[in-house]
């Protein structure tokens, strides 16, 4: 009987150590609405032959986002606050899960790539970048972008 109270201790244990470190390691700091309130998203990425850039950003209380082709403007419109927030933590969130993969993508990956694609990140001042490669990336950024057009044609 007291070797099972003790393995039940023992295990209570483990799994409490497991669980905090887990949870450490996968938890990604929350945003504070301070610092959504100067902030952007800005998502580079190369298809085909063409470069594709989508910017969403708050300042001064206006919320913009915009998408570009080859450095040509094609659509800008104001966007919901609450969406852009939903938005920025996606990207958030999108970023949190590349570093933690990113061992799988190498210096040689990103450097023969074909597809490159550049993520940065601006809460008040701090900008955080995230750099990959959509051929390697199981469709992730694909869905950020098209998370991110969603938010550009929505309706205010």
């Amino acid at each position: 009987m007291k070797s099972k109270i003790q393995l039940s201790a023992l295990q209570l244990l483990i799994i409490s150590f497991l669980s905090s470190t887990t949870w450490s390691a996968c938890s990604i700091r929350p945003i504070t609405h301070a610092e959504l309130s100067d902030s952007s998203v800005d998502i580079i990425y190369t298809l085909g032959h063409n470069q594709h850039r989508f910017t969403a950003e708050s300042h001064s209380g206006k919320f913009v986002a915009r998408t570009f082709l080859d450095k040509k403007l094609l659509d800008e419109n104001a966007v919901d606050s609450l969406n852009y927030y939903d938005f920025v933590h996606k990207a958030s969130n999108f970023m949190g899960d590349r570093r933690r993969v990113a061992s799988v993508n190498n210096a040689e990956s990103l450097a023969s790539c074909r597809a490159p694609y550049t993520v940065v990140i601006r809460l008040s001042g701090d900008a955080k970048t995230y750099q990959g490669c959509r051929s390697i990336d199981d469709g992730n950024l694909s869905r950020l972008v098209r998370d991110g057009e969603f938010l550009l044609y929505s309706k205010k």
